[in-house]
């Protein structure tokens, strides 16, 4: 996303896409029952392109200091090249620390959200959104021939 566009927010379903005003190539806007419509837009035009990742094996406090550095909310674990989970800063406070768990020691594995959803560059913004909501999900990491490309 060009960093002279102002975002604006894609809204369906509760659920929150973050994507740039439209230019000419990258459709029209319109307004529908109070929802910001975009057309002609997929989900590599508003994904983040750079995507943290760490090692399952990584501890919690590797994580945590990864996501202070990028000023982030979350670190997908791969493992293998392959996307095996995704931990949060709030899995991390909540799950880990408040129960007295020393993120020093433990490992990411242990913590992890597994069995992750993930979508496509070619889904349109209803298809994301869409995904979002039936998951009740915040994260959808972005896969591209068996390769993690993006997050939105």
């Amino acid at each position: 996303m060009d960093t002279h566009l102002t975002p604006f927010y894609y809204k369906k379903d509760m659920c929150s896409l973050p994507v740039p005003f439209a230019g000419s190539d990258m459709g029209t806007l319109f307004f529908h029952g109070g929802v910001t419509m975009a057309t002609n837009q997929t989900v590599r035009d508003v994904m983040t392109h750079t995507v943290a990742s760490c090692s399952p094996e990584m501890t919690l406090m590797d994580a945590a200091k990864l996501m202070n550095d990028l000023n982030i909310g979350d670190v997908v674990v791969m493992d293998d090249g392959k996307v095996r989970g995704i931990i949060t800063d709030r899995d991390i406070v909540v799950c880990a620390v408040a129960k007295g768990i020393d993120p020093r020691t433990e490992r990411i594995k242990d913590h992890m959200t597994t069995g992750i959803v993930a979508g496509r560059t070619d889904w349109d913004l209803d298809k994301a959104a869409d995904t979002l909501a039936k998951h009740q999900i915040r994260r959808l990491p972005i896969v591209e021939n068996d390769r993690l490309v993006g997050i939105v």
